[in-house]
């Protein structure tokens, strides 16, 4: 299977792992077509891991929040006797 092939499925099956691997190991291309190709399947894997980073930190931040919430809510309770 072509480089460009396997990068396009990559890519359709948002398969990070792939798509590292690919960006490792680009060929050089005969054609110009084939280039351009590659660029623009390139851009669009940018911009996939780009928004995996933004859900990745947003999970990130959801999880810092409840842990902190976790910890202040499992405070011992003190019986208030005014």
């Amino acid at each position: 299977m072509s480089w460009i092939k396997s990068f396009t499925i990559a890519i359709v099956e948002e398969n990070y792992e792939a798509i590292g691997e690919l960006i490792e190991s680009v060929p050089q291309f005969e054609t110009i077509e084939e280039t351009q190709t590659a660029c623009a399947l390139i851009q669009e894997a940018l911009t996939i891991m780009e928004k995996e980073k933004a859900n990745t930190f947003e999970a990130m931040q959801k999880m810092k929040k409840t842990r902190l919430f976790i910890d202040t809510s499992s405070e011992p309770y003190q019986e208030y006797r005014g």
